[in-house]
């Protein structure tokens, strides 16, 4: 009851819908090359309890990233009984995480 007061079902089926047609490779020669041009510092959140997006698969994406070149990838893992909605419901956690990026000198 508490996510569902806090969001617009809409906004979570447009947000959803954008996530499954989402592809980072989409234009570009493969996935390794569109993954060499994010330069950018990069946070990932692994949550072991998230079905949705497991953990083993957010912690692939930070190697991916640091394999591809950027070296300035930041990979935390929470562990919360929350699941997918972790980063919504467990505010503390996921704000530790950010803090931490954010006071290395990290900008999104």
């Amino acid at each position: 009851h508490k996510l569902a007061s806090l969001l617009d079902p809409n906004s979570v089926m447009y947000l959803s819908k954008a996530v499954d047609l989402f592809d980072i490779a989409d234009g570009q020669e493969s996935h390794d090359a569109a993954l060499e041009k994010v330069k950018c510092p990069v946070l990932i959140i692994g949550v072991p309890s998230d079905l949705l997006f497991p953990a083993f698969q957010q912690k692939d994406m930070a190697e991916e990233l640091r394999r591809t070149g950027n070296q300035n990838v930041t990979y935390f893992e929470v562990d919360s009984q929350y699941g997918h909605d972790t980063f919504l419901l467990d505010r503390t956690n996921i704000g530790t995480a950010m803090k931490g990026f954010l006071e290395l000198g990290n900008q999104f």
